[in-house]
């Protein structure tokens, strides 16, 4: 809050309005939100766009030389190598885990149950100030 009175504080200016839109002038304030136009001029015009840009990424794609057969089984090929990877990591982190809880599992159920009498037990009493 201010210190200052009410008489003494900076006024702003107000923001300059701005000309609706089109779309706006159509629908009031707060039902616009959500809405998708579908004027034809606009759907046409889209369906323009997606078409060259199709062309243009499947040209790319035939210049490359990629098929969409090669495509998936690449995607096949990465996927079992993942899954290759994971059972290499798991193989060889289980058997280090397993000895490691061994150890840090019981240390840390002490500290734990220390943790837990600690609350429980009653403030120690300070002697009074004389």
């Amino acid at each position: 809050m201010s210190s200052l009175p009410p008489d003494d504080r900076v006024q702003l200016p107000a923001p300059p309005e701005t000309e609706p839109s089109r779309h706006r002038a159509r629908f009031p304030a707060g039902q616009w939100k959500g809405r998708v136009s579908v004027e034809p001029q606009r759907i046409f015009g889209t369906i323009v766009k997606l078409f060259v840009l199709s062309v243009v990424v499947g040209w790319v794609i035939s210049v490359l030389d990629l098929s969409l057969e090669g495509f998936f089984e690449h995607l096949a090929d990465a996927f079992g190598s993942v899954v290759d990877w994971a059972r290499w990591i798991l193989g060889w982190t289980l058997p280090y885990a397993a000895i490691g809880a061994l150890v840090v599992v019981p240390l840390w159920l002490i500290s734990v149950l220390l943790r837990l009498t600690r609350r429980r037990a009653p403030p120690p009493q300070e002697p009074p100030v004389p």
